[in-house]
């Protein structure tokens, strides 16, 4: 009679205990290198509902507070805010009205980062010719973004996060998640905006930006950017732990 796979006894097989340090140790050499051959870029974490609805976030009191009745019907009717390019949420609808600067973003960090070369396409449309710019984005660890966030250039373009992807290694058996077999976050397909976008709006100017992050030659050190850095909320899973 066959032996049933359920019976353990029978399964010439070894489980390999997951190693707790292979982890850390991957994760940190993926930094090391992004720091040594990148270049620093500014990364916009928007509210999402996922937010809203865990309570980190509230509506946006300026395109979603009181309204005449034209402006109540209008967003009845369409079920949106009634301003396309709020300055104060920045077109989510989402606002933590506790925020000591900007509650309108979730957070807005510096992180070194590697770029691929942009792709251009040429595309015809209604209005006529259009030139769309693609890129692949990668940074360190210690954030994860989502599709709708934004990050900017030192060469002032403003990119929009469309897909995400976990670079992970499986260090044995277990039941690995995002967080931990994790070593980075890779960002392919990001589109780049028109100046006429919402991104454009989110401080700083790319005039601002741009001189900012360019920071050339290397002074072979991270640079603290803090005093330009605004975070309202958590940047990764509240179970992430830097570091061994």
């Amino acid at each position: 009679m066959a032996s049933s796979l359920g019976n353990v006894s029978t399964q010439p097989y070894f489980l390999k205990t997951p190693d707790p340090q292979l982890i850390p140790q991957q994760r940190q050499q993926h930094n090391e290198a992004v720091y040594a051959y990148g270049e620093y870029s500014m990364f916009i974490l928007m509210w999402h509902i996922e937010d809203y609805l865990a309570g980190a976030c509230q509506r946006c009191p300026y395109c979603f507070g009181e309204k005449n009745p034209v402006e109540a019907a209008i967003e009845d009717a369409y079920k949106q805010a009634i301003l396309n390019k709020c300055p104060q949420c920045f077109g989510t609808t989402y606002f933590q009205n506790d925020a000591a600067r900007l509650g309108g973003l979730k957070a807005r960090i510096v992180r070194p980062c590697m770029w691929n070369t942009a792709d251009v396409t040429h595309d015809y449309v209604q209005q006529g010719e259009v030139d769309s710019s693609t890129s692949t984005v990668q940074s360190i660890s210690d954030f994860r973004m989502r599709s709708g966030d934004y990050v900017f250039r030192a060469d002032q373009t403003r990119w929009r996060v469309e897909t995400i992807q976990t670079d992970f290694i499986i260090s044995g058996f277990q039941a690995a998640s995002d967080i931990n077999a994790m070593i980075g976050y890779t960002y392919p397909g990001c589109k780049q905006e028109e100046k006429t976008s919402v991104a454009f709006i989110i401080p700083p100017e790319p005039s601002i930006a741009g001189p900012l992050l360019n920071v050339n030659p290397a002074l072979n050190y991270p640079v603290d950017f803090s005093t330009w850095e605004v975070i309202n909320g958590e940047l990764i899973a509240d179970d992430f732990v830097v570091g061994p």
